[in-house]
């Protein structure tokens, strides 16, 4: 889908279509946009929850040793 939007925009650049040019533009910055907010979003998503059952160990640890 990607290399088709890219055609698409190669095209309208060529035959001096402006509008369609822009339109084309945008459209591939959005995709390309979201789809890095998506992998931040799970990058995210797994240091928090990587950091929450890290505490979790810790706190057991800590209380089996002083237990």
């Amino acid at each position: 889908m990607a290399n088709e939007q890219i055609i698409d925009l190669i095209d309208n650049i060529v035959n001096d279509n402006a509008v369609e040019s822009e339109k084309a533009f945008n459209s591939i910055m959005a995709d390309k946009i979201a789809d890095r907010l998506q992998d931040y979003r799970k990058e995210v998503a797994s240091t928090f929850f990587n950091t929450a059952e890290q505490q979790e160990t810790e706190a057991e640890t800590q209380e089996n040793a002083a237990g």
